[in-house]
């Protein structure tokens, strides 16, 4: 096979994000440009198997599907420790009832790694949209960095137009390695279990077989295991054992209230205490303000944007191959040293990961302090919230009362 490499070039002066810098359409232009053909692990759907094609013959590869790409490509077992990479030429040929496009030709496509910029400019660059509630957007930010470039587990609750959606989107458009997951079911889970970051949107309506495969997928990666072996074998063409050593799990959903009014059920009430357990609660509150009038020249955003962009997925790759090395910054705050209400519990490791990243964020001793104090509240409101909500579910009303720590 013909081959050549192509590196993707990042100019050196530093642009500030316009306004629309991060509208989805500007994002999605950005992906097309920068992500056209190329292939990468995550899009691999099958393990490796024997192919008897029509005009090729009896091949061993592996399938790969691109989102929002309607062709299954193939890829010959020789090729497989070339990704990332650029199909530049396809053969069409037939397996059985399947078209498969065999990737022919490539250029190997070198990922920039690099520490271009700061954590903290990361944060403030990334979604730079006006909230109501600028210190709940401002930590959800970061957690939604984080789950991509480490491993946490988290179930976040805020109402409708809080803007949960938009800093997950982001990230699948700058390193094309996260999922957001509507409509779950269990085989679009198996789909997507080789991305790094899985948030799953609304978890309602789940089928009784779908709600089980949920349930042992949550307490395993819940539990931090390194490897998930899936439960269902009616995809054949899927992996059987994944690698999730560095997938993080986000769940999001409205507050319990949405589904006291509509009789449905909510995340904690769908599923055991052992899973909830596993996925730190945070309840976050406030509106996106951001004006996302669709009336400007998205391929100048793009333009003006473009070495912006290119800074952050450098960077975010940077801190994933090396922010688990990283120690966090010492503030001097000895209450942050502790583990507030959350020892003793399976939330402890994602918060613990969560402060550190705050360190790398803050500018200040004082800047550190408020944010770790505002998480570890969100964390007690989501708690106490959770607790009223299944005490309702129970007929108690309102009698549940929950403790409040003081930070």
């Amino acid at each position: 096979m013909e081959e050549e490499e192509e590196e993707i070039i990042i100019e050196l002066d530093t642009p500030t994000p316009t306004k629309q810098a991060f509208h989805n359409l500007s994002l999605q232009m950005f992906n097309d440009i920068i992500y056209h053909n190329v292939l990468m692990k995550n899009h691999i759907t099958s393990k490796e198997q024997i192919y008897s094609f029509k005009e090729l013959g009896t091949q061993t590869g592996y399938r790969l599907n691109r989102v929002n790409d309607m062709k299954t490509y193939f890829l010959k077992s020789e090729d497989l420790d070339k990704l990332p990479l650029k199909v530049t030429k396809t053969g069409r040929d037939s397996f059985r009832t399947d078209v498969l496009h065999v990737v022919t030709n490539i250029k190997t496509v070198k990922i920039p790694v690099n520490r271009d910029t700061s954590f903290r400019n990361i944060i403030d660059w990334i979604c730079n949209f006006k909230h109501s509630n600028n210190t709940h957007f401002l930590l959800w930010k970061i957690i939604g960095v984080v789950s991509a470039i480490d491993r946490i587990n988290y179930r976040v609750m805020t109402e409708a137009g809080f803007g949960k959606d938009s800093i997950v989107d982001a990230i699948i458009d700058l390193i094309n390695e996260t999922a957001n997951i509507y409509g779950a079911t269990y085989a679009k889970l198996e789909y997507h279990l080789l991305n790094s970051f899985l948030f799953f949107n609304e978890l309602a309506n789940l089928k009784k077989e779908d709600l089980v495969n949920f349930q042992n997928f949550f307490l395993a990666t819940g539990d931090f295991k390194n490897k998930y072996s899936k439960r269902s074998r009616k995809t054949s063409n899927t992996k059987e054992l994944y690698n999730i050593s560095n997938t993080s799990i986000g769940i999001a959903s409205n507050l319990n209230e949405y589904y006291l009014e509509k009789g449905q059920d909510s995340f904690v009430s769908m599923f055991t205490r052992a899973v909830n357990n596993r996925f730190l609660p945070l309840k976050f509150e406030g509106v996106l303000q951001h004006d996302f009038d669709i009336s400007f020249n998205i391929e100048n955003v793009v333009k003006k944007n473009a070495t912006f962009y290119k800074k952050i997925i450098s960077t975010l790759n940077w801190f994933r191959l090396n922010g688990r090395k990283l120690d966090p910054v010492d503030w001097g705050y000895g209450a942050a040293k502790k583990d507030f209400g959350v020892s003793g519990t399976r939330y402890k490791r994602t918060f613990d990961v969560l402060k550190k990243y705050l360190s790398f964020y803050a500018e200040t001793k004082e800047e550190y302090v408020k944010l770790v104090d505002e998480l570890y509240k969100c964390y007690v409101n989501a708690v106490s919230d959770d607790e009223q909500y299944l005490g309702y579910r129970r007929g108690e009303g309102s009698s549940i009362k929950v403790e409040r720590i003081n930070v």
